[in-house]
């Protein structure tokens, strides 16, 4: 059986992203993990699930926006930074403001 992670010439592989530095893949990680977030948000909110003012909610925007904001940063495309970084904030003052 393959392993899912494993080492290769100093790089980290995933079958999916393929061969990369560590750093490279945790940053990839971070903006996948950032657009699903924001989807499983969307969706769990569209369906009646949690409600819009629901700190689950509203913590599923906020990390989101963060995992895909850094990864925009770091490859500076700055248009998704600008988008997210605002998403980042209304999801902040939104769970300051349910506490």
């Amino acid at each position: 059986m393959k392993r899912l992670l494993h080492l290769k010439r100093g790089q980290w592989c995933l079958p999916a992203l393929g061969c990369k530095p560590a750093y490279a893949i945790l940053l990839e990680l971070f903006g996948w993990y950032g657009v699903v977030a924001i989807l499983l948000a969307y969706v769990l909110v569209s369906f009646n699930v949690i409600p819009a003012q629901s700190s689950a909610y509203q913590l599923l925007n906020l990390t989101g926006a963060l995992g895909i904001a850094l990864e925009a940063g770091i490859k500076k495309d700055f248009a998704p930074v600008v988008l997210n970084a605002f998403w980042f904030l209304i999801a902040l003052v939104a769970l300051l403001r349910s506490v």
